[in-house]
């Protein structure tokens, strides 16, 4: 049943029972060959469904232990199913009035993660790290771009209260907000490594904040997710 939060970032079950159709396959199929990324075929393939899988998670840990607002529609009918949507990451909210109305509380994060499952890898951060001040803090155009894809594909999937609640902060002009950055980092291991072998390299600004999430955690995280939020 976990698989089926996983599949709904890339489809809703009715099209792909209409697309099931269409192919002349049963569902199981057209999922495993026309909606998710191939992890056996080839490089850029693999590495798209590791990179997918992280963003997905490092979703469900700002949507559900802290309690953001985490749009989910940025993998929706993806036009190749093995290449990246080349946006940031993932982008996740909070707004300071329950009421929704603007305010300078509000906050937007943005997001970038790396992964190295097939191994343990300390270092994984430092990439995450450098994407989020080479390819976010100083690429406001980047930045632009992915809200109005997400605002543009929650439209498509009927969430106009998401779509809405992102305009929001497309309009910094208006009511100021907070930005801050997140680096992800996920790989093999089974403990908690300590900041030497972390062995971060590079300067981390004031607005960057760090995860490190290793396998044996994000399992269990999971698991806690789907209990928690989908019995």
């Amino acid at each position: 049943k976990w698989s089926k939060h996983v599949l709904f970032h890339y489809s809703s079950n009715d099209k792909i029972t209409d697309y099931a159709a269409q192919y002349g396959v049963d569902y199981k199929k057209c999922v495993l060959d026309y909606i998710l990324p191939n992890i056996h075929g080839g490089k850029v393939a693999n590495n798209c469904a590791r990179s997918e899988f992280s963003e997905i998670l490092g979703q469900d840990i700002f949507e559900f232990i802290y309690g953001y607002e985490v749009p989910r529609y940025k993998l929706r009918e993806k036009e190749a199913k093995d290449a990246p949507v080349k946006l940031i990451d993932f982008v996740s909210f909070k707004y300071e009035n329950i009421d929704k109305t603007p305010s300078k509380k509000d906050v937007l994060c943005l997001c970038e993660a790396k992964s190295v499952f097939s191994k343990s890898d300390c270092k994984v951060l430092n990439g995450a790290i450098e994407d989020v001040k080479c390819k976010l803090k100083t690429n406001t155009v980047r930045n632009s771009k992915t809200l109005s894809f997400l605002i543009d594909k929650s439209e498509r999937a009927g969430d106009f209260e998401m779509s809405v609640k992102l305009t929001r902060f497309t309009k910094k002009v208006d009511v100021e907000y907070v930005t801050f950055y997140c680096a992800f980092g996920f790989t093999a291991g089974n403990e908690v490594p300590t900041k030497e072998e972390l062995d971060i390299s590079c300067i981390i600004d004031d607005d960057i904040k760090l995860f490190y999430v290793y396998s044996d955690v994000f399992l269990d995280l999971m698991e806690s997710f789907y209990y928690k939020n989908y019995e």
